[in-house]
């Protein structure tokens, strides 16, 4: 059973400029990257009961009717559910 929190989980980031060896980092190799505090994104998870939802400036719905954009999002979703050990939808 899972118990739902009146308390929203909240994540912050800042973007980053990667100036050389965006790839190289892959390999173990040096890059030269900065972070860029400008650029920011959050994102705020609420516990409900129902279907997963989405709402940001591309959509706003079901996570399962997501349109194609932002699939790689909704795999993210259901990788990290399986992960945890709850269920998907």
């Amino acid at each position: 059973m899972t118990s739902l929190s009146p308390q929203p989980s909240v994540g912050r980031a800042h973007g980053k400029l990667i100036l050389i060896g965006e790839h190289s980092v892959v390999y173990g190799k040096p890059a030269i990257a900065l972070p860029f505090p400008l650029v920011a994104a959050e994102s705020v998870i609420l516990t409900a009961p129902g279907a997963l939802m989405i709402d940001c400036e591309y959509y706003r719905g079901a996570l399962p009717a997501a349109p194609d954009t932002l699939q790689g999002l909704a795999a993210c979703v259901k990788e990290t559910l399986k992960l945890l050990g709850k269920p998907e939808y």
